[in-house]
């Protein structure tokens, strides 16, 4: 997996060129910082909560998802009026950019409950499965739709990749409270 991530890497540098390949780097990060900057280390906290268990673990855990709900709801108005206003990115390149940033924030803090509640394999899954999801579009992009592996497709794809991850987190989430 690491060596195919060194691979891809090499070819979107070679394909994309310096310019598109710099500013695909710039809207992953922005995207990743924007979702800490809402999460608001709430995500970090709540590994202690459940650690601790300072509350029901099924109570503690519905508030947290309750309030990443609403972070990642809030964050969508909010961001995609920052883009309106001083980007100058095409429409739907702002519109992925807005929905991975609402799913990172979800998906934070599902996997952030996940750890707090000692499934650590379930934690490294969810990991694995947006890198694999990623990879598969790309690769997919590249191979089948060479004309379509443009910037803003392949922030398409990290959004894909993030929303999957995201509900197959929840869904762990879900799994280890039925348990």
């Amino acid at each position: 997996m690491l060596l195919l991530g060194v691979i891809l890497a090499i070819v979107l540098a070679r394909t994309l060129g310096p310019d598109a390949r710099g500013t695909l780097a710039i809207i992953i990060l922005s995207i990743n910082l924007t979702s800490v900057v809402f999460e608001m280390g709430l995500p970090e906290a709540s590994i202690y909560v459940l650690g601790k268990n300072l509350d029901e673990k099924s109570s503690s855990i519905q508030k947290l998802f309750t309030f990443s709900c609403i972070i990642a709801i809030l964050s969508i108005p909010i961001v995609g009026l920052f883009l309106y206003f001083f980007s100058s990115f095409a429409q739907n390149l702002d519109i992925f950019i807005v929905l991975a940033i609402s799913s990172s924030i979800s998906i934070s803090y599902a996997r952030h409950i996940l750890l707090g509640l000692d499934e650590f394999f379930s934690y490294s899954l969810n990991i694995l499965i947006e890198a694999s999801i990623y990879l598969f579009l790309i690769t997919l992009l590249y191979f089948f739709y060479l004309d379509y592996f443009t910037r803003d497709n392949i922030v398409g794809a990290y959004t894909i990749a993030v929303i999957f991850s995201q509900l197959a987190a929840w869904m762990s989430v879900r799994r280890k409270i039925k348990s």
